[in-house]
């Protein structure tokens, strides 16, 4: 069954590659449209900045983000923006205040 409304975009951990979704790719691929965003690789950039990259690379359509570990605090400057395309947000073994100073 397929979901032509809703566009999944999955958000990575610390690691910021998105390698660790492949076994659930392999498993939506052929449900949803998904994408997996990659942060940079610049261990500078705040959360504000992080979420400017990923507001970038967002697609054009209503949108459901998966935020994994640390892309939670990302997710969360999203959601206080206000951005228009997000429609939903699945947080999964995330946090909204960083672990450790």
């Amino acid at each position: 069954m397929t979901h032509p409304s809703l566009h999944l975009v999955l958000l990575p951990g610390l690691d910021g590659t998105g390698e660790l979704f492949a076994p659930l790719l392999a498993a939506l691929l052929r449900q949803l449209p998904v994408t997996v965003l990659r942060y940079p690789d610049d261990p500078h950039l705040d959360i504000e900045q992080l979420a400017d990259g990923v507001v970038a690379q967002l697609p054009d359509a209503p949108l459901t983000l998966l935020a994994e570990s640390f892309s939670g605090l990302v997710a969360a400057e999203l959601l206080r923006r206000g951005e228009p395309r997000l429609r939903g947000l699945i947080l999964t073994a995330s946090f909204m205040q960083p672990p450790r100073p």
